[in-house]
């Protein structure tokens, strides 16, 4: 894990995100055993501007009331006994915003492990930190360089 600070930011800042980041994993553990719940209310800004990529496919309207319709249908779309896991990239905190790179793993029975690669952007709030967007999309085989190249080929046509 890899953490950037820079001089501006705040210590309050700093020892607000660890409180965050522990709550951010409590909202997705909550999710996977179906529930959307009071630490997924809790971390996201409920401001017009929040966006999501994710949560089951196609565009979100911004706003938390969009936001939090594709948050509640895509827990009731999952299992209600799932176990959740992550492991940080890296995360970096500047002025009011900051962003935190994960990988997820969402574990659901009856079905093979399926993980994410995150990206939460968030921005400070009176004092708190909320998340503003999101953009998690399942991790796939890593493509080698003759895949590249076949693709490149293909766009030109």
């Amino acid at each position: 894990m890899e953490t950037i600070a820079t001089p501006s930011t705040s210590s309050l800042a700093n020892e607000g995100w660890d409180r965050f980041v522990d709550t951010v994993q409590e909202a997705n553990r909550e999710f996977a055993r179906g529930v959307l719940g009071d630490a997924t209310r809790t971390v996201w800004s409920h401001d017009d501007d929040v966006t999501l990529f994710g949560g089951y496919g196609g565009l979100v309207e911004p706003g938390w009331k969009s936001v939090e319709s594709r948050l509640t249908l895509a827990a009731q779309q999952s299992s209600k006994d799932g176990t959740y896991m992550s492991e940080e990239i890296k995360h970096a905190i500047s002025g009011n915003f900051a962003y935190l790179l994960q990988v997820e793993r969402y574990v659901f029975p009856g079905k093979p492990p399926i993980d994410f690669r995150v990206t939460i952007i968030c921005r400070l709030e009176s004092d708190r930190w909320k998340i503003i967007h999101r953009h998690g999309d399942v991790i796939k085989m890593q493509q080698g360089p003759a895949h590249i190249h076949t693709m490149e080929i293909g766009l030109g046509q």
